[in-house]
């Protein structure tokens, strides 16, 4: 398993989904997970791919949100890093 710190160096480098909810996945053994970087043609030639893709945001225009509803996280120490 990554560890916070390694995540924290690298957060979009070292997991496709946030670290809290890498901590409750778990990837099928017929399932593999590669950032497009480490991957080369016929690195894999006896799987299936599927190709999928991340939204990016530019953080520029940003809409107000009512965070009433919301829970606040403040920072990395409020996420359950046990386990």
């Amino acid at each position: 398993m990554l560890s916070l710190q390694e995540y924290v160096n690298n957060p979009c480098g070292t997991l496709s989904i946030p670290y809290w909810k890498s901590k409750g996945l778990i990837v099928p053994e017929n399932m593999k997970i590669i950032h497009d970087r480490d991957y080369f043609d016929g690195m894999f030639s006896d799987y299936n791919d599927e190709v999928y893709f991340r939204l990016s945001h530019n953080l520029k225009n940003i809409g107000h949100v009512n965070l009433a509803d919301n829970e606040i996280v403040s920072g990395v120490s409020d996420i359950d890093t046990s386990g």
